[in-house]
């Protein structure tokens, strides 16, 4: 009887601990895709990010429409190949920054993207993670991926400036038209 009952207790202790814990072992858990939208700052364009299948983090396409004041709206450039979830549209529509997702890993790497710029749907200019940590030894990893930037960015999107710290603190601010890096500043 004594064993029956501490059976049931560990088992019960086990139930619990799934439950509570949502059945995670500990391992850190990427964003799974879906279909979003941004809206510029005025709100006259707005960016529709499409992932490709909700397993897949990386591939997708997006759509950039002008608000009408009709039923449709009209659709002004697309992008294809890539998914983000962390997108940012100018206020004309024109330009939009994009964050790379989650860098899988421990290590900077000329592969991962860091942010890259666009002018109606085609690249401007991209970095790597590696191109803008100027300290590796500052990244902070999790489980299985790591963090290589502060959070929210400064988007300037009237003035085409954006304006990011990297983890070890060096802030960049670029010019979005071009993608080019304006300042550079260690802090």
């Amino acid at each position: 009887m004594r064993n029956l009952l501490i059976m049931i207790i560990v088992q019960m202790l086990i139930i619990s601990t799934i439950l509570l814990t949502g059945g995670r072992s500990g391992a850190d858990d990427e964003f799974l895709p879906v279909p979003f939208v941004r809206a510029s700052a005025n709100g006259h364009f707005y960016f529709k990010m499409i992932p490709d299948s909700p397993l897949d983090r990386e591939k997708g396409r997006g759509i950039c429409y002008q608000v009408l004041s009709g039923a449709g709206d009209e659709i002004l450039w697309q992008t294809s190949g890539w998914y983000s979830n962390r997108v940012y549209l100018t206020h004309d529509g024109q330009y939009l920054v994009r964050y790379g997702n989650w860098p899988r890993g421990h290590e900077l790497s000329e592969n991962h993207l860091a942010i890259a710029f666009y002018h109606r749907g085609q690249l401007i200019r991209s970095y790597s993670t590696k191109q803008l940590v100027k300290d590796p030894a500052q990244i902070l990893p999790s489980m299985s991926h790591y963090y290589w930037s502060r959070r929210d960015p400064e988007f300037d999107t009237f003035r085409y400036l954006f304006k990011l710290k990297t983890i070890d603190n060096v802030e960049y601010t670029f010019d979005i038209k071009s993608g080019n890096i304006i300042t550079e500043q260690q802090l």
